[in-house]
């Protein structure tokens, strides 16, 4: 994963430098995001796959990146199946909360296919990925999670007495 991981990101982090690619700008959305895969991530290459994939949403989705947590879970080989068959070929399952309403259509369809290519080329050995990997949008009302001990709603509510 090494060095060639590194460029990756590097190249994903010019990609957007600079660019305002969301509509949600001032919102109290954050998400949270697990990514679950049968592969092997060292330390290096699990920070690095977190920060792409942190930036990433901060760029197509508008979220904060300094609340933004990504939860990387390796599970065996032998625990990973499609269509029934444990596989040996390289896969993830990104799955994304934000609270709902917070971005347009064309901007969670855009995000899935950025966050699948970054994934593919993370996780490609030798151009061969499962087609059967996913990134999921889960949106949750604003009233039902939060952090720092407030709800979504009660930032938003807070956020607008302010201006």
């Amino acid at each position: 994963m090494g060095a060639a991981r590194g460029t990756i990101y590097r190249r994903c982090a010019r990609q957007f430098e600079g660019k305002r690619l969301h509509t949600n700008a001032g919102n109290v959305a954050v998400p949270v995001l697990r990514l679950t895969t049968p592969a092997t991530l060292d330390q290096a290459a699990a920070a690095s796959l977190a920060n792409a994939l942190t930036q990433l949403t901060a760029l197509r989705l508008g979220k904060r990146a300094e609340v933004t947590v990504v939860h990387i879970i390796t599970v065996a080989p032998n625990a990973w199946f499609i269509n029934g068959t444990a596989t040996a070929r390289p896969t993830a399952l990104l799955e994304i909360d934000i609270t709902e309403g917070t971005n347009l259509a064309q901007e969670k369809a855009e995000f899935i296919s950025a966050a699948n290519a970054l994934l593919h080329d993370h996780f490609a050995v030798a151009g061969d990925y499962a087609e059967a990997s996913y990134v999921v949008i889960r949106e949750i009302a604003a009233t039902e999670w939060g952090y720092g001990g407030l709800t979504q709603a009660k930032r938003r509510e807070l956020s607008s007495t302010r201006m």
